[in-house]
């Protein structure tokens, strides 16, 4: 078994696995948002049935007049007939019950039950009763106010909670737990953890009432086959996709970085070099020498090659390579005093000096042209090493340019500290400037930051007329890009000087 189909599995499994604890807790979630519902619908019934109570209460005693009388059964019995969850309406003296709507009179007065507990708003609640008027029907519950007794059954509050999970409605009062209606469940089963276990979702309102449901997430699942085969199947496919994925990477990764080392000693990189522009004369000024990648199986862009040439440490001797090729080009082309070169050079190469290698290399130090370092912002020139650096090479006769200008952290006292000559703006500022883009609107005051400190400006990017002309009113002096030139060889860019 190779070492990629190893990492593949590997990380395809993990990816798999963070997946699945993903979609379970997801469905963790998912789960309490549904027991929250569900005990929110008991709650709008508890609210449609307290409603029910008062007004009923309301209206019996407005209506009250004779106890037990045809007339006093008869409103009892209308009131009834209004409500969906009262099964019974009796009239008490105080100590026993003397009517109901459904039995009428009763001829032996039944005693009041023991109270439960008194609700906030001081109905009297009897829980667990039996009430033999309908049926010998048990476990009822039983609430007092003034004169009239209202029956409920609470298994019939069931009926309008067709929900999954079990829950029960109870009543707190001086810290005593009093069950109203659903199962009786466990107050112990609960837990503290977010994912595993039971799970327990508990809301209470202002009159004592709470509705307390219970589930966990194995139940959730079995109550979900549809949810849970999903979870599983996507969990599948996406291992498998993570894994074909990985291992093609992993082997066009290896592949890059055996081509790029074996490219260094194969001599496979070669440089092409872009012309810088004067704008107000149209004139080639300058060029910036870029590396290009090329071997038997073809071309490698700059963004696959360069980082693993940094992360294999070849970056110096690639640059020095880059540097001694595109100079003898240049020169051979009869350029070497009509033009400035500017080369691009890795920070770790700064920082730890190998750049001052250059001022012991016979083709540099016998140049008689301009030669540049251009540098991308980076926090490793924070360091008074790498400004000790940059001050040889500038007193050695190099400029030294702060390439892609404004994308990274660079004030007025970072250039000083760098002895820069040049700012280059990046091309992401310089793409929307016909069209009035608010990056592009940064130019004039990049412009207005190298007038003030002596500095020359190059907007890099330039794609066409109309982007030329906008950076030549905003005070840009020079360009470079595409409408200007591709970058090309040394024997092109004599060609396009001499046109």
């Amino acid at each position: 078994m190779s070492r990629i189909h190893v990492y593949s599995l590997v990380l395809s499994t993990a990816l798999a696995i963070i997946i699945v604890i993903g979609l379970y807790a997801a469905s963790t979630h998912l789960m309490r948002w549904d027991m929250t519902r569900q005990s929110q619908s008991i709650y709008k019934l508890m609210d449609h049935l307290n409603r029910d109570a008062q007004s009923s209460w309301q209206r019996l005693e407005n209506s009250y007049s004779v106890p037990c009388s045809a007339k006093q059964l008869q409103e009892m019995r209308s009131e009834l007939f209004l409500t969906w969850h009262i099964r019974d309406i009796a009239f008490t003296d105080g100590s026993n019950i003397l009517c109901t709507a459904t039995a009428g009179v009763l001829s032996v007065p039944k005693a009041l039950p023991e109270i439960t507990y008194v609700a906030i708003r001081g109905a009297q609640i009897s829980i667990n009763q039996d009430w033999p008027v309908l049926g010998n029907m048990h476990d009822v519950a039983m609430a007092r106010r003034g004169h009239f007794v209202l029956v409920v059954d609470p298994r019939s509050l069931e009926n309008f909670v067709e929900l999954p999970y079990p829950w029960e409605l109870v009543h707190f009062l001086g810290g005593v737990r009093h069950h109203a209606a659903g199962l009786i469940l466990n107050s112990e089963a609960t837990v503290n953890h977010k994912y595993f276990g039971q799970f327990r979702v508990e809301q209470c309102n202002n009159f004592g009432y709470c509705v307390n449901v219970l589930s966990d997430i194995h139940t959730y699942l079995a109550r979900n086959l549809p949810t849970t085969g999903l979870i599983v199947l996507l969990a599948y496919l996406f291992g498998w996709f993570s894994y074909v994925r990985i291992r093609r990477y992993l082997n066009h990764r290896q592949s890059i970085e055996y081509r790029v080392r074996r490219g260094v000693a194969a001599d496979a990189f070669y440089p092409l070099v872009q012309p810088v522009v004067e704008l107000e004369s149209q004139r080639v000024i300058g060029c910036e020498v870029l590396a290009r990648f090329r071997d038997a199986r073809g071309d490698l862009y700059p963004d696959q090659f360069i980082p693993v040439v940094a992360s294999q440490g070849l970056s110096w001797p690639f640059t020095i390579n880059m540097i001694e090729k595109a100079l003898h080009e240049i020169r051979e082309n009869d350029l070497e005093d009509k033009i400035s070169v500017a080369f691009n050079f890795m920070p770790r190469d700064i920082t730890n000096g190998k750049i001052l290698d250059l001022l012991q290399n016979p083709l540099v130090v016998g140049w008689k042209g301009q030669l540049t370092i251009e540098l991308t912002e980076s926090e490793e020139f924070e360091g008074s090493e790498a400004h000790q650096v940059l001050y040889k090479l500038s007193q050695a006769g190099f400029d030294i340019a702060i390439d892609d200008f404004g994308t990274g952290y660079s004030n007025l006292k970072y250039i000083d500290q760098l002895h820069c000559s040049y700012l280059k703006i990046d091309r992401t500022f310089v793409m929307d400037v016909e069209e009035g883009a608010i990056r592009s609107s940064i130019i004039p005051n990049i412009v207005s930051i190298a007038n003030k400190a002596g500095l020359r400006v190059i907007a890099e990017g330039v794609e066409n007329l109309a982007q030329a002309t906008q950076l030549h009113n905003m005070g840009v002096k020079y360009v470079q890009g595409y409408f200007y030139g591709r970058p090309m060889s040394a024997a092109k860019l004599q060609e396009k000087i001499d046109e």
